[in-house]
C-alpha cells in the first residue's frame, strides 16, 4: 500500500478518500505512526474519516498528546461519528470529564439511537465503577 501511495505522481491531485484509504491500510497493518504521518502530511485533505483514523492511531500508540492536538482542532459541531471517536479516545485515557462534555453536545435522541455510543458509555461506566 505504501509503494502504491508513493507511486502516485506528484502532479496527481490527491483527495480525502485516497488519504483515508492509505491511513486505513496502514492501521490495518499496525503501522500507526505512519498513518499519523500521512494524516499530518495531508492536512488540507482532512475529513471526518481521517480524523477518526488519526485518533485510532493515537490510541494504539498511547499518544495522548497527539490525540489531544487533533481533538483541539475539531469543532463541537463535528459529526456524531467524530464525537464517538473522541469519546473512545478520551475514555481510553480515562478522561471522563471530557467524555461527559462530549456526551452533553449530543442530543438525547441521537444518543438513544446510537447503539455503538451507548455500548461504549456503558463499558466506560462499568470500568469507572471498578476503580472506585
Amino acid at each position: 500500500a505504501q509503494k502504491l501511495f508513493a507511486s502516485i505522481p506528484p502532479t496527481t491531485k490527491l483527495d480525502s478518500p485516497t488519504v483515508s484509504a492509505m491511513m486505513t491500510a496502514l492501521i490495518a497493518h499496525q503501522q500507526y505512526a505512519q498513518a499519523l504521518q500521512v494524516y499530518r502530511t495531508h492536512d488540507s485533505l482532512w475529513c471526518d474519516v481521517s480524523h477518526k483514523l488519526a485518533l485510532k492511531a493515537c490510541i494504539h500508540l498511547e499518544d495522548r498528546a497527539q490525540g489531544e492536538c487533533i481533538a483541539s482542532r475539531l469543532s463541537v459541531l463535528s459529526s456524531n461519528d467524530v464525537k464517538r471517536s473522541l469519546v473512545h479516545f478520551y475514555a481510553h485515557f480515562g478522561d471522563m470529564q471530557s467524555v461527559q462534555e462530549l456526551l452533553d453536545t449530543i442530543s438525547m435522541a441521537d444518543k438513544q439511537n446510537d447503539v455503538v455510543l451507548m455500548s461504549m458509555v456503558m463499558k466506560m461506566w462499568n470500568r469507572a465503577q471498578q476503580f472506585r
